[in-house]
């Protein structure tokens, strides 16, 4: 559920929802779910990702820090 106002005259709350779309398995879809009350957001998250390259990078240059103070 998000509470954020991103689109001014896109009120929050709304519920964003991954879709899967029946006629064709596998296609997933970001939207809003509308035609319900968005009850509660308990437990409700967004994990946060990075580009594989740079999450590498950052990795080897904090190992080289590291190996440099001992």
């Amino acid at each position: 559920m998000n509470h954020h106002p991103w689109i001014p005259g896109f009120e929050p709350p709304y519920v964003i929802a991954i879709v899967e779309i029946e006629e064709q398995p596998g296609l997933r879809v970001t939207t809003n779910l509308v035609g319900c009350t968005p009850d509660s957001d308990d437990g409700i998250f967004l994990p946060l990702f990075e580009p594989a390259s740079d999450a590498k990078h950052r990795a080897q240059r904090a190992e080289g820090e590291r190996s440099h103070k001992e």
